[in-house]
């Protein structure tokens, strides 16, 4: 138990330092994206050497390897949450265009927020199953991974002053139109001659595709021009290799055959949102851990779980 401890805590160890590996990312991508470019949806792995011990002496410091090589890896993806449509300030026609709702389902969500003032018990929405919790779409239509790909709930903070926090540059086809109120087809029209860095440019991208005789209406106060919410998933993974080849094999081994070539594995997911301010500061608006234990074959230890059900049994 004590072993099984220590791994996770390690596993937990390479999970958060993910998330901070990240935002350094995020951080000099913001600063100049053309010479730090994040590829935001990619998973990509970051391999740290373990060592038993560190002696820093008048020499400089030195390792004690560790007899077996054990794996300590964090695997982080980016997420750009400024691309998508925050539920809470949403309309019901942005919401019905992009998740393909019924117009009264969509009326019902946007009726659901504590909107312009309205003084009652209405609460905002802090994650999205929310709404299956709140009985606005069924757990048979409810599809948390779809919706999280057009959906947020992290990128406005104070509610009172939401503006700017839909990236019209990173939007996705889809999104944008309903938020301009064209078709996606006029969209990628207007995508070409951007990126946009003022809602006059939009405004007169908007007009030169649509037509000049038509009147276009204001644009969306949502829609901003840079990205500053992003949500960082990383998962921490400390285990011994299978064999005294086990660390070659594993470097090169496609992603089913590195499961087999690992035992006593310790896995801990993290999942955290960063805001970041204009001057590249950031605050962590979300934060989750969620810690299990997956020994893999051939592991000499027992998991809580397995512990669990023979107890019961």
């Amino acid at each position: 138990k004590a072993n099984n401890e220590l791994r996770m805590k390690r596993a937990r160890q390479l999970a958060v330092a993910g998330v901070t590996s990240a935002a350094a990312d995020i951080q000099q991508y913001l600063k100049n994206p053309t010479m730090r470019p994040v590829n935001f949806g990619i998973t990509y792995n970051i391999n740290l050497p373990t060592y038993r011990s560190v002696t820093v002496g008048e020499e400089g410091a030195e390792a004690d390897h560790l007899g077996t090589p054990r794996l300590a890896e964090s695997r982080i993806t980016i997420y750009d949450e400024s691309a998508k449509v925050n539920i809470n300030h949403a309309p019901a026609s942005v919401l019905q265009s992009v998740l393909g709702l019924s117009g009264d389902v969509a009326r019902s969500i946007a009726a659901s927020v504590p909107r312009d003032g309205d003084t009652s018990d209405k609460q905002w929405y802090l994650e999205l199953q929310e709404l299956q919790a709140r009985g606005l779409i069924s757990a048979e239509d409810f599809d948390e991974s779809a919706l999280a790909q057009s959906l947020t709930t992290y990128t406005v903070i104070d509610h009172r002053q939401a503006a700017g926090y839909v990236n019209a540059n990173k939007a996705s086809s889809k999104v944008l139109a309903a938020y301009l109120g064209i078709t996606e087809e006029q969209v990628a029209g207007v995508k070409a001659k951007g990126p946009f860095s003022s809602a006059d440019a939009l405004h007169r991208a908007v007009a030169e595709i649509v037509g000049p005789t038509v009147n276009t209406p204001p644009l969306d106060p949502a829609l901003g021009y840079d990205s500053r919410c992003f949500r960082v998933v990383c998962e921490g993974r400390y285990a011994r290799f299978k064999g005294a080849d086990g660390e070659e094999h594993y470097r090169t081994a496609s992603s089913e055959e590195k499961r087999k070539l690992l035992w006593n594995n310790a896995v801990s997911r993290v999942e955290a949102v960063l805001l970041f301010a204009p001057d590249g500061s950031y605050e962590i608006i979300h934060w989750n851990v969620d810690v299990n234990m997956d020994t893999g074959e051939n592991t000499d230890v027992e998991t809580a779980a397995e512990v669990d059900q023979a107890v019961s049994a």
